[in-house]
């Protein structure tokens, strides 16, 4: 379907991040009863990312001067699982709604291809995007183009003003640096690509996980690298995403930690800290079928969905 007339497709730039950030607040005032996870702390470092083409990558549509959508390729090699953050206005009429959802998701693929040059086409790929479980139009609009629901992701939250939390209780023979030791930067991002090798889908390459990893929004007094006997075994690191609340993520143990109480610990040490930083909530993303039992953990340590997206994906082959 062809964009509505007076609407018009082009490229995110740091300038509309303004208006990204009310579209996301409004929709998820809608959909949630509160403010959305689109901060302009997020969009700042999403511009910045590595792998970022600027003439392909992050879709915006406008209705005259309104932008009313936008996305963003996530895509790391060897593409196995793209999967891409999506927001349209919910306040277009399902016409103006349909358009714009399927130019996006046009832009997106066409960009998803030029990151597949020259790739290997034996390769099983699925491209889609991320969906909130409560726009039931946009998921009703993928499902009708044949899409299939691959996985759905929550993002927990817990609450820090009572400090009900316990006291953390290190596994024997591990000690904790946190990243106000700026050493700790290259021996985590090792740490990070090993303890999401066997995860599903694409880790993040090493330059993706050192951005991530040293972005202005990250706590270093509230993220960690964990070593045992043998070295650097496991890692947490929280940021300030500009949304008054504490975001825990990533959180990796490489597989030798694995069982002994280190992603717990670590996140419970996260929690005292976050809370004595000021923050009333901490949040994380977890798939819901994490291979690690990552949900049950976070769970297990008090924190509870809030919200849940669904991955719908469509195969993705090599032109």
């Amino acid at each position: 379907m062809a964009l509505q007339m007076g609407m018009t497709l082009r490229q995110e730039t740091a300038a509309d991040i303004p208006a990204l950030v009310a579209l996301g607040d409004q929709t998820w005032s809608a959909l949630y009863g509160r403010t959305g996870y689109v901060t302009a702390e997020l969009l700042e470092m999403g511009l910045d990312r590595p792998e970022r083409d600027p003439e392909r990558d992050d879709p915006v549509i406008f209705a005259g001067d309104r932008l009313v959508a936008g996305a963003m390729l996530q895509a790391w090699p060897p593409m196995t699982e793209v999967v891409c953050p999506i927001i349209v206005d919910l306040d277009l009429s399902p016409a103006d709604r349909s358009a714009a959802i399927d130019a996006l998701i046009v832009a997106l693929r066409e960009a998803a291809h030029a990151h597949l040059t020259g790739a290997d086409a034996t390769l099983e790929r699925v491209f889609g995007l991320s969906v909130p479980t409560r726009d039931t139009g946009l998921r009703d609009h993928v499902r009708g183009l044949g899409w299939t629901l691959l996985r759905t992701y929550f993002e927990l939250a817990i609450d820090l003003t009572d400090g009900s939390f316990p006291d953390v209780e290190w596994p024997a023979g591990m000690t904790l640096r946190t990243f106000g030791d700026a050493a700790v930067v290259e021996p985590a991002i090792a740490v990070m690509t090993d303890a999401f090798a066997d995860h599903h889908g694409d880790g993040p390459p090493p330059d993706t996980w050192r951005h991530m990893l040293t972005a202005d929004v990250v706590l270093p007094d509230a993220s960690y690298l964990l070593d045992d006997a043998d070295g650097p075994v496991g890692g947490l690191v929280s940021s300030n995403l500009g949304d008054g609340e504490g975001y825990i993520g990533p959180i990796g143990v490489r597989r030798r930690g694995r069982g002994q109480g280190a992603a717990l610990a670590m996140l419970r040490r996260s929690f005292h800290d976050l809370a004595a930083a000021g923050f009333s909530t901490a949040k994380l993303d977890v798939d819901g079928e994490n291979t690690t039992g990552a949900l049950g953990l976070y769970e297990h340590a008090g924190m509870s969905v809030r919200v849940a997206t669904e991955a719908w994906v469509t195969p993705l082959h090599p032109t």
